[in-house]
């Protein structure tokens, strides 16, 4: 629930333009997502989401190796 709900929050703050505080929430998340592997749906999302802010924020690096752990999910 924490991890979705800062989720929520980074969503929020992606729209109000809040780039850095919206990165900030969604790394905490997937960092909580994250021990819990029985959700993986669930840090699938959270992933591609942060990985469409940080191609936004210029990240691109950072963007490409979620989207290849994103992807890891589906060969699971």
């Amino acid at each position: 629930p924490v991890a979705t709900a800062l989720t929520n929050r980074a969503m929020v703050e992606e729209r109000a333009r809040h780039l850095d505080a919206a990165a900030k929430d969604y790394e905490r998340a997937i960092e909580i997502a994250r021990q819990h592997p029985e959700n993986r749906s669930i840090r699938a999302t959270m992933i591609q989401r942060y990985s469409v802010l940080l191609k936004t924020m210029h990240r691109g690096r950072e963007a490409k190796a979620l989207d290849i752990e994103a992807r890891s999910f589906q060969f699971k």
